[in-house]
């Protein structure tokens, strides 16, 4: 729940959206010593707000690196699923990132526009994977990335729009993940393309030498 909040541009911003967003580095310099030899690199933890039944629930979140498939896994467990989890390919952090930068220059000039509630800077295609009971369900999904006014708080967001293969947890027809600036600085430095590149070519120099 949101507990304190403050006063921008005339609008009520939650505390710690208002927060440094701090830069990418913060985020992986220290995470070569999570790697293993296998596909998976664990990249660290963090937390995601998700809108549902008129409140914002604040998930935790476990950020890992498919070294093999070149996806992000943003795992998280839902309001309505057990476990869910966006997979986050290039073309997706590209997006993610060019969203970032506006975002942060948008908030920074007072420039984000209440009045529209919801901006998209860019949108592209995602993998959106959830449990439920024995089930595993899979779907591609539109995803957009901007920005979306809640009870006044401007989060980053990413909205998953659904097709017929996706249940509705919002009961709005789409899936909405928002982030104050310093979830949504952690998500920029857990797919900075640089570090992921790093990582992918050590775990496979790691692999190569368990051959021999």
């Amino acid at each position: 729940m949101i507990a304190t909040a403050l006063v921008a541009f005339g609008t009520t911003v939650n505390a710690a959206a208002a927060n440094a967003a701090g830069t990418s580095t913060e985020y992986t310099e220290n995470s070569v010593s999570q790697q293993n030899v296998s596909d998976r690199i664990k990249l660290g933890l963090s937390s995601v707000l998700l809108p549902g039944m008129g409140t914002v629930t604040q998930k935790d979140v476990r950020y890992s690196y498919d070294a093999d498939k070149d996806v992000v896994r943003m795992q998280f467990a839902g309001d309505s699923v057990p476990y869910s989890t966006v997979f986050i390919n290039k073309d997706l952090r590209t997006a993610l990132h060019t969203a970032y930068d506006q975002y942060l220059k948008d908030f920074d000039a007072h420039t984000l526009a209440q009045k529209n509630a919801y901006k998209a800077y860019g949108t592209t295609e995602s993998r959106y994977v959830w449990e439920q009971g024995a089930d595993r369900n899979a779907a591609n999904t539109e995803t957009a990335v901007g920005y979306r006014f809640v009870n006044g708080t401007p989060y980053f967001s990413l909205t998953l729009f659904e097709n017929e293969n996706i249940g509705d947890d919002t009961q709005s027809g789409m899936r909405t993940i928002l982030l104050t600036k310093k979830q949504a600085a952690d998500l920029i430095g857990y797919t900075d393309e640089k570090q992921l590149n790093e990582y992918a070519k050590l775990n496979s120099e790691m692999s190569a030498a368990d051959i021999y």
